[in-house]
Order: structure tokens, then sequence, then C-alpha cells
């Protein structure tokens, strides 16, 4: 079967449904862009689109070392989910789905009007946005009266936020071109909260959906954690953590070292794309943003050990591992 393709060329479907109306068109590589999706939307006879790409490409870099990687996917090395992931999911599923984050207005592609809201410097920058996004946060923790925009990912028709229990008004999506709602907001410490509006079929639902961000002290804390089975006598563990920056701080520094045990890191997989030290090495730091997955290797064949964390000279966290002599029981 004939298909006309286009990569990166949404701006040509028409031309090509003009001069080969009997042949199916699709976007065979496309970025990770409401536009592109737009597009799509508005053309029955294109099919959809494959995005560039799911997972952050590992291996182009462009010689940006120690950069290993293109963060462009919906998904990082890590196979965690993204702000992109969230925002699609919010357009590919009738699920209902709710995302929020928040950024300083000084220095974001916002700025504020004259009635006191936000809107996009350049009003038509989201059509031409390529593969990055712009850098966001997932706390509330600023300084007090920072002017902070408010985004908010959903596929609610209507959704009001709620700042210590007092609404900041209601949003339409229909009226947010780039397919984001968006609040200003002056800081105060306390909490955000959501409240969405579903429309399912011909019926509306009133949804209590709620999101929370409160601001906290570092924390870490193992989430998942997996064994696998070894091979040559080296024996392998995965921990998943996950921290929340202290306050007024992006990005917190984390050492990892295994103590009582013989063994180095083989690797380590991480929100970023970045891993500056050598693996073999058994201590590294890194900066952690939310969560990240770190993969052990150890020559012992069974024992105790444990796995430190450390943020700073007070906090910390330890995680005890033990590993299994027998293969079998891996």
């Amino acid at each position: 079967m004939d298909v006309v393709g286009f990569s990166y060329r949404r701006v040509v479907y028409d031309f090509a449904h003009q001069h080969y109306a009997k042949w199916p068109i699709i976007g065979n590589e496309n970025l990770p862009q409401w536009h592109e999706w737009k597009a799509v939307l508005e053309r029955d006879f294109v099919s959809g689109i494959f995005l560039w790409t799911g997972i952050d490409y590992l291996g182009e870099s462009a010689g940006a070392w120690p950069v290993k990687a293109r963060a462009c996917g919906l998904l990082d090395l890590a196979g965690f989910e993204k702000e992109q992931y969230h925002f699609f999911k919010t357009i590919w599923t009738d699920e209902p789905h709710t995302y929020i984050r928040t950024l300083p207005i000084d220095g974001s592609p916002y700025q504020t009007t004259n009635k006191g809201d936000i809107e996009l410097k350049q009003a038509n920058e989201w059509q031409t946005r390529l593969w990055d996004w712009h850098k966001a946060n997932r706390h509330w923790n600023y300084e007090h009266g920072e002017e902070i925009a408010v985004e908010v990912f959903s596929n609610a028709e209507h959704v009001e936020l709620f700042h210590n229990q007092q609404s900041l008004g209601i949003r339409q999506l229909s009226e947010q071109d780039d397919h984001i709602y968006k609040w200003r907001v002056p800081f105060e410490a306390g909490e955000l909260k959501l409240s969405v509006t579903m429309r399912m079929a011909k019926s509306v639902n009133m949804l209590s959906k709620r999101q929370v961000v409160r601001p906290q002290s570092n924390f870490m804390s193992t989430i998942r954690r997996r064994h696998s089975s070894p091979m040559d006598k080296i024996s392998s563990m995965y921990e998943r953590m996950s921290s929340m920056q202290r306050a007024n701080s992006v990005r917190t520094k984390i050492t990892l070292l295994i103590s009582k045990l013989k063994a180095w890191l083989s690797s380590l997989e991480l929100i970023t794309v970045q891993s500056i030290t050598s693996p073999t090495i058994p201590a590294r730091s890194i900066y952690l943003q939310w969560q990240l997955l770190v993969a052990m290797r150890t020559t012992q064949q069974a024992g105790d050990a444990t796995l430190v964390c450390q943020a700073s000279q007070d906090l910390e966290s330890r995680i005890q591992i033990q590993i299994i002599g027998d293969t079998k029981q891996c």
C-alpha cells in the first residue's frame, strides 16, 4: 500500500492531500509537542504520528560530553515518566488525568498581563516548539511573594485552582491555545489544589480530584526494589528512589555509596541525562530533582550491604540490602 509520510513536515499535509488525495498520510517522525497532534486533529486525512522519541535517546548527544543522551522522550533513561508523558496522556486517553507543575515567571516564557494573569511573551511561540520543553518544578518551594507560574496539564474541560483554600479562578481548556492551563500565583507557603470538570459523552461529571504540592524538607525513600538473577557470580540489584527538594532549591546534590560490602556501582540512570563520574568507584555524587534508578553489581556471593544516600551532613537515608549467595534464590 502506498503511503505518504513526512518527518517534521506537518506544514505540507494539505499539499500532500491535494496532490495524493487517495493515499493515506502519516507523520513518521514528529516532535513531542501539542502543535504536532493538533495538526492531526484538524485533518481527518492524516492517520497519526510517531513521536521522536518515546524514551530519552541514548547515544545522541552531539558531542556534548558528559551528556550521553538526548532528553526528548516521554520517559527518561530509567523509564520514569516525564512532564511530556503526562501532557500526551491528557490528549491521548479518555481516562481523567491532571498534572501540575510550577516555575518562576522571571526567566520563563511567560509575562504578566495588565489584568494580573500570565500569557506567553510570544503569543504563537508554542507553534514552533521543538524537542525540548521549558524547565519547571514539581514542588511549591519559593521565596515569599515571588511571582510563580502554575501550569496544569489536564483533559478536563474546566479546571479551578485553589491556593490555601482560596479559589484563583476557573480556566477553560478551549481557551488555552497551547493546551496548557496556567495561573499567576505570588508564592505563599501552603498548598495548591485542583478541582476539575470532566465531560463524558453527554453527561457532566464533577470530580473531586485533588493534587497537592506542599513545601517539604528533603527526604529519601525507596519506591521499588527488584533483584535480578546473577550471572557469572555477579549479583545485580536495582533501587528506585525518590526525593523532594529542600526549600528554594531546584536540584539536590545526592551522594550514593555502598558500605559493608566490596561493591561498585555499575550504572546510574537519572532523571537527567548526565553522568560525569566513573562507574567503577564505590561512591558517586549526582544532582537529583525527583527520581533515580541505581543499578549495582558485586562479586561477593552473599552478605548484607547498605546503600547510603546522603543529601547533606544531617540528612541521609540508608537502605539495607541482602545479597543471596544461591543464584536460584535471587
